[in-house]
């Protein structure tokens, strides 16, 4: 966890560098202090330990684009590398392991948290059907997901309703004629999370 928080805090010197324009630091810059690594408990739970790893990931990604506010390919880029494969990740190991439904939780909301804060962005670029499919596959996988007491299930329609309802107030998901992202979106719903069909797309002729 030290660790994880150590990686976490270097995110803002390297946003400095880069602002300033990639320059060499120099060679005098010293960490100044011995991080010590503690005999630690033996008892930690390894759940701890990946739900700090998972906030972690979301507070670096944050404070990234606050001091770089990422372009919109830079924004797909970030999900595609980062989010996209530590859902995948943990959803491939929570099915295997039926104990991390804590963990994928979490992971599902740093997911919808970080999509609220790029989609705006991202909802410009020409690719972005294609990558709001893989958001909606990757809950539809949720649901599916044998991780234990079933609160992942229980919350993913809540999540995936929040993220339709701001791309809905944004006008990145408009129901036009023809329009392939509104017809996907009105049509996926009805696979992920049927509840919400009649709320979202009660004029739906699917």
């Amino acid at each position: 966890m030290k660790l994880l928080d150590l990686m976490a805090a270097s995110v803002t010197p390297l946003v400095a560098w880069a602002r300033a324009g990639f320059s060499d630091p120099g060679s005098g810059s010293g960490t100044g202090s011995s991080a010590s690594v503690a005999s630690g408990d033996e008892g930690m739970m390894l759940e701890e330990i990946r739900n700090h790893a998972v906030s972690t990931l979301c507070r670096a990604i944050i404070e990234a684009d606050e001091g770089l506010f990422f372009s919109p390919q830079a924004c797909l880029q970030c999900f595609n590398t980062l989010v996209f494969a530590m859902v995948d990740d943990l959803l491939e190991k929570a099915t295997e392991k039926k104990f991390m439904e804590g963990t994928v939780e979490m992971a599902m909301e740093v997911l919808v948290e970080v999509f609220l804060r790029l989609v705006e962005r991202m909802g410009t670029v020409s690719g972005f059907r294609t990558f709001w499919l893989g958001v909606l596959r990757r809950l539809d996988t949720g649901m599916k997901a044998d991780v234990g007491g079933g609160s992942v299930r229980e919350m993913i329609p809540g999540l995936l309703r929040k993220m339709i309802v701001d791309m809905m107030e944004k006008g990145i998901l408009v129901e036009r004629d023809g329009d392939e992202l509104w017809d996907i979106t009105n049509i996926q719903i009805q696979w992920i999370a049927p509840s919400l069909k009649e709320e979202l797309f009660p004029e739906d002729e699917f």
